[in-house]
């Protein structure tokens, strides 16, 4: 890609230099050839002002991507030989097919993924969980008065369940919200001081004993300190009952006193 658009440049100047010196301007934003250079001059500025900095963070170079594809397509309009074309249609659909194939668990050429490349899962046992916990708290009558999530894990927590619960309001025609406290607080008491104070009408949590401890590989030992204890005081609060949509590993409870 990098050779396409120096090439593309060099020929695009070359023509641009067949003009009067007064028409250069005029005839480099028509072509597009000053548009190109910005695009190529912000490419260029960017990996080298991120390369003197020590974060190297891949993700802060994802807004490039489109300034390359646009940087492409004008490259490929400029050189006009028609094999270009076809050779990179064909490069990069072979591209195209590899990445969708290593997405997917096809791996044969043994890449090494970032951290933000990760293959699907196929596994819908975390997508069932939060339909169901969002159909069970979601009902219409409910709509005004917010729900509340206990614990914060990678599939189940305060933002997917808003996630599927949007979702969810494109079958139903009506949304539910869902808050949680700060799961970074380890102060159990200040939890539900939170939760009595915004008397959710549903609360969805995980079973105690079905919790991983804090500081285990699947539970980071800054989030989820008070979960367990909030979860086994919801089971002795008389305000809150299970509701339908309760099990062996989620557990829903449900408000017992009138709303204001």
């Amino acid at each position: 890609m990098l050779a396409l658009v120096a090439t593309a440049l060099v020929i695009s100047n070359i023509r641009l230099l067949k003009h009067p010196p007064g028409e250069w301007l005029e005839e480099s934003v028509e072509n597009g050839t000053m548009f190109a250079l910005a695009l190529a001059g912000t490419v260029i500025t960017t990996i080298f002002v991120f390369s003197l900095q020590i974060n190297e963070d891949v993700r802060f170079l994802l807004p490039l991507i489109p300034m390359t594809g646009v940087l492409v397509a004008w490259s490929l309009s400029i050189i006009r030989i028609r094999i270009v074309g076809p050779v990179f249609f064909v490069a990069l659909a072979i591209n195209a097919a590899i990445n969708h194939g290593y997405a997917h668990g096809r791996d044969p050429f043994h890449i090494a993924p970032a951290a933000y490349l990760r293959q699907a899962n196929r596994n819908t046992t975390a997508k069932d969980l939060l339909n169901e916990a969002v159909r069970s708290t979601c009902g219409q009558q409910n709509v005004n008065r917010p729900n509340l999530i206990v614990v914060s894990y990678a599939t189940l927590n305060v933002n997917s369940i808003n996630f599927y619960a949007e979702k969810e309001s494109y079958i139903t025609g009506h949304r539910c919200t869902y808050t949680s406290y700060n799961s970074f607080d380890p102060d159990v008491q200040h939890a539900l001081d939170i939760i009595k104070a915004i008397r959710p009408v549903y609360i969805v949590t995980v079973a105690p004993e079905r919790q991983p401890p804090p500081g285990s590989p699947s539970a980071p030992a800054f989030v989820n300190m008070a979960s367990r204890p909030v979860t086994e005081r919801l089971a002795l609060d008389p305000h809150y009952r299970l509701a339908s949509g309760s099990g062996a590993y989620l557990l829903i409870y449900r408000n017992a006193e009138p709303p204001n």
